[in-house]
């Protein structure tokens, strides 16, 4: 039994490292795309949740269940100038509605942007970043506050050889928050007086081709963060401005192979200012990963632990930690069966403010797959029908949150 495992392990690794990996100065493949014009193309359209929800405002004593649905228009697009110059390019335009409670509508937009200028074997790069959604904070979901996130960038890329690939940036980015219900989180202050930050953040990124698609990387980072407002839900008021940096080696592995996915495993340190706010020093992470033991089959496993900024206490942070399991599986060309489950906690730092607490999170899911079409540049539609719950238990009773969903997602297009 031991050799046969062993068998595996390596008959998967070698899948992974069989295909050809792409070149930061290179374009993707221009045979994925459409031609329209100047723009080469991957349109699609995503529906989501179209049906029903348990508890659309995540509230522990008082759940309002609706009928809902959420729909997007996407581009992966790819613009070339001149023999060596491109773009890449993601917009995302979406809208989630409810059928009882259009005051909970919203839209979506999510887009990012870099073009790439090559030179021999090094080039430099520019990237924007602009989002807006909405984003409930995971120390506190019963509020609902819209994030606008901008960022632009500037890099460098070099490839000296020997199948190696360094990309050293510098991103400023501006977080802003807006709470319609305008919530007291005590002191006077709401979502944006806790969390509007701007950060800096220079990155290094190496990566080596171990063989094929499949790369070594290496990630160094440090960041600079400074919060708008000082805390004033304690006294004396703190500041959350801070100094953090990460160490992230990672392995990713291309499309191609029986295993694709990216897996980070390191270390991230966070700095506070301020000596009433606790740091934080661990191991953190980031795990997306797909492996096919034959056709039919796809086993996706998913996890993260990151410290994330905190609205509901007067720490910097709290710690998130998922990990999940997911199984599909297709009867024939058209219908498939899946299944997953993800059990995760919230951790809140042990402070002169606030004593440590822990959440408890549960997800779990059941679905069956209708998939009309599909080619190998990834042209495809397909529909899902899904029941899914979520659990979180926590010491605070506001935060004991049942929810569940019964609904039907669509894909269209590339």
């Amino acid at each position: 039994m031991k050799k046969t495992w062993i068998c595996a392990v390596l008959a998967v690794l070698q899948a992974g490292l069989l295909c050809r990996a792409e070149s930061r100065l290179e374009p993707p493949d221009l045979d994925r795309y459409l031609r329209w014009g100047a723009l080469r193309a991957r349109p699609g359209v995503e529906l989501a949740n179209l049906g029903y929800d348990s508890n659309i405002l995540y509230s522990a004593e008082n759940p309002v269940p609706d009928y809902t649905a959420t729909a997007f228009a996407k581009l992966d697009g790819l613009l070339l100038f001149g023999s060596k110059a491109f773009m890449t390019l993601d917009p995302k335009l979406g809208y989630t509605a409810y059928l009882e409670n259009p005051d909970q509508n919203y839209p979506i937009f999510r887009g990012t942007a870099r073009a790439t200028l090559p030179i021999s074997r090094y080039g430099f790069f520019g990237e924007m970043v602009l989002n807006r959604d909405t984003e409930r904070p995971v120390d506190l979901q019963d509020t609902r506050p819209f994030r606008s996130e901008s960022a632009l960038g500037l890099g460098v890329i070099l490839e000296p050889g020997w199948r190696t690939t360094f990309e050293i940036s510098r991103r400023r980015t501006r977080w802003a928050y807006d709470d319609p219900d305008d919530t007291d989180l005590g002191g006077g202050q709401s979502v944006d007086d806790i969390l509007d930050r701007r950060v800096v953040r220079d990155k290094l990124l190496a990566r080596y081709d171990a063989r094929g698609r499949t790369i070594l990387t290496f990630e160094v980072e440090a960041a600079r963060i400074d919060f708008d407002n000082l805390d004033s839900r304690v006294s004396p008021p703190v500041s959350k401005d801070s100094d953090a940096w990460s160490l992230l080696p990672g392995i990713k592995f291309g499309e191609g192979g029986s295993l694709t996915g990216i897996a980070k495993i390191g270390w991230t340190r966070v700095n506070a200012e301020d000596p009433q706010l606790a740091d934080f020093s661990g191991a953190v992470g980031e795990v997306k990963l797909a492996y096919r033991p034959v056709r039919r089959a796809t086993i996706r496993l998913d996890g993260k632990r990151v410290p994330t900024f905190s609205v509901s206490n007067a720490g910097i942070y709290v710690l998130d930690t998922e990990v999940g399991l997911r199984l599909i599986y297709y009867f024939n060309r058209i219908i498939g069966l899946e299944s997953g489950a993800a059990v995760g906690q919230i951790t809140f730092p042990d402070s002169q403010v606030q004593l440590e607490r822990v959440d408890d999170l549960v997800r779990y899911d059941l679905g069956v797959r209708f998939r009309l079409s599909e080619t190998s540049l990834g042209r495809r539609v397909e529909y899902r029908l899904r029941w899914r719950a979520y659990h979180r238990t926590s010491p605070v009773p506001s935060q004991n949150i049942s929810r569940g969903t019964f609904g039907l997602d669509a894909v269209f297009g590339f």
